[in-house]
């Protein structure tokens, strides 16, 4: 839809409202009836796009690089990992769980799904933070994520029990 070349010093998100907003315009208008999703990776987690995304009512999931925050919010998580399934090493092994959570930066608290996934054989779990706006269950955000652009909703029920 757009693209835009650039020298390989400038950080990713540099101008992200430039950049994304005629694009967003143009979709509202050509396609008023179409619920867009924006997919993002870590180096766009910028307040700019969080607002400029409520502004046009789009949703998004956008990966979060970790942090002391996150990783304190995410303990209980941990916690239970270990104590569930702690040595068992023969299998993958997932969990979730989502908290809010409100960076410095940003103007409100913003719900994140943390996930924690060991695959067998692997002797420490990998964690996950997405940030997001799509009220479905945990594993569907992260799968929106990891379809990058491909985001296929069964009918279910999020934590608050509100419908998907």
């Amino acid at each position: 839809m757009k693209v835009e070349l650039r020298e390989g010093s400038v950080y990713t998100s540099n101008n992200i409202k430039e950049f994304l907003e005629p694009v967003l315009k143009w979709l509202e208008a050509k396609y008023p009836q179409t619920q867009l999703l924006v997919r993002a990776d870590s180096g766009f987690a910028t307040p700019d796009l969080y607002n400029l995304c409520e502004e046009y009512g789009v949703s998004f999931v956008i990966r979060l690089k970790s942090n002391s925050v996150l990783k304190k919010l995410s303990k209980d998580l941990a916690d239970e990992f270990w104590k569930t399934l702690g040595n068992d090493y023969s299998k993958n092994h997932v969990m979730y769980d989502e908290f809010y959570y409100q960076a410095n930066s940003w103007q409100k608290p913003l719900r994140v799904i943390c996930r924690l996934e060991r695959a067998a054989g692997e002797l420490l779990p990998r964690i996950t933070f997405i940030v997001t706006t799509i009220k479905v269950f945990s594993n569907a955000v992260v799968k929106a994520y990891n379809k990058r652009g491909t985001l296929v909703v069964t009918f279910g029920y999020c934590s608050s029990g509100q419908p998907a």
